[in-house]
């Protein structure tokens, strides 16, 4: 009888560091428009600063994203975490409709390089890190799909131990 199978790795979002500048700037344009809003009671005012708060809400639920990877029985599921409070699930991916794992740039999905294909960027950010180029059918669809991901060795071990043809650790 064989063991089920489940590894999981989360990968956080690296942010550009202008991001930050832009968020400080949010914050005291915010600040200021509210305290003005409050001293004026003016309507256009507190209409702006309403706004604002809902613009700077936006900006903070892009800024601190994380990815989760999960292997579980041939499947790879990827969920996005925002704030490391709101999970959602963006996409289960079965071994069977894998054309091709490899690391970016490489030379198993180097004919999918130029294609428009619907892609899916789940990866850090880190010029440090290596990423890969995931490349699958979706079931009920005619044209494939492509997710950019930083599968750690488990991950990949386990998505090769199901589909070793398609899966191309190297280079």
């Amino acid at each position: 009888m064989e063991q089920s199978l489940f590894v999981e790795q989360i990968v956080a979002r690296k942010n550009p560091p202008l991001t930050k500048v832009i968020l400080g700037i949010m914050i005291a344009l915010t600040v200021f428009v509210g305290l003005n809003g409050i001293l004026f009671l003016q309507p256009v005012i507190l209409v702006m600063f309403l706004a604002l708060l809902g613009m700077l809400y936006y900006m903070y639920l892009q800024v601190n994203i994380e990815y989760e990877y999960s292997v579980t029985e041939g499947e790879l599921d990827i969920d996005i975490i925002r704030w490391q409070r709101k999970r959602k699930h963006l996409v289960t991916v079965d071994m069977e409709n894998v054309v091709v794992i490899a690391p970016a740039r490489s030379e198993p999905v180097s004919a999918y390089v130029g294609r428009k294909l619907k892609t899916s960027d789940c990866t850090s950010h880190d010029a440090d890190h290596n990423y890969y180029t995931l490349v699958y059918k979706p079931q009920g669809q005619a044209t494939e799909e492509k997710i950019l991901f930083e599968p750690n060795e488990r991950v990949l071990d386990a998505l090769w131990r199901k589909a070793p043809s398609k899966v191309h650790k190297e280079a």
